[in-house]
C-alpha cells in the first residue's frame, strides 16, 4: 500500500476544521461561525437539526454551545479514519463521554443518565476557499 502525504492546501483545511471543532467543545459561538462561509449550512442527521445558511447555522449553535449542550466534558474523540481531499474532509470517530449534561445536537431533550456512551460518527466537512461550507 502506498501512503501519499498531505498537501499543503489539505494540511490546511484539517487545521481549519480542528479549530472549528476545538471552538465548539471551548463553547465559542464566534469562532466556528468565523471558520464558515457566508451561506454555511449544517445538517445532523439522527436528529435532523442543524441551519442552513448564516443566521440558520448562527441559531443552531446559539441554542446549544451557550448551555453546554454541544459536547461532554469528559469528551473523548478517538479516530478510525481519516480521508481528506481539496475540498471536502470525511472523519470516523468514536464519540466517547458520560452523559452528564444533555448534548442538544446528539440526543435532544434527552436529560442526563449518568451512562457512558460509546458512538460512532462520521462527520462529513465540505470546503470552498479554505472555509467550512457544510
Amino acid at each position: 500500500m502506498m501512503i501519499k502525504k498531505l498537501t499543503d492546501e489539505q494540511i490546511a483545511i484539517a487545521n481549519q476544521f480542528q479549530a472549528h471543532i476545538d471552538a465548539e467543545i471551548e463553547g465559542d459561538l464566534a469562532t466556528p461561525l468565523a471558520t464558515m462561509v457566508t451561506n454555511p449550512h449544517l445538517n445532523n442527521i439522527p436528529t435532523m437539526i442543524g441551519g442552513v445558511g448564516y443566521e440558520g447555522v448562527k441559531n443552531f449553535y446559539s441554542s446549544l454551545i451557550p448551555f453546554n449542550r454541544f459536547f461532554p466534558p469528559d469528551l473523548e474523540m478517538v479516530s478510525v479514519s481519516n480521508t481528506i481531499d481539496q475540498n471536502q474532509l470525511v472523519d470516523e470517530i468514536l464519540f466517547k463521554f458520560t452523559h452528564t449534561t444533555e448534548v442538544g445536537w446528539m440526543l435532544p431533550n434527552i436529560f442526563p443518565t449518568g451512562k457512558r456512551v460509546e458512538i460512532p460518527l462520521v462527520v462529513i466537512v465540505g470546503f470552498k476557499d479554505g472555509k467550512v461550507t457544510h
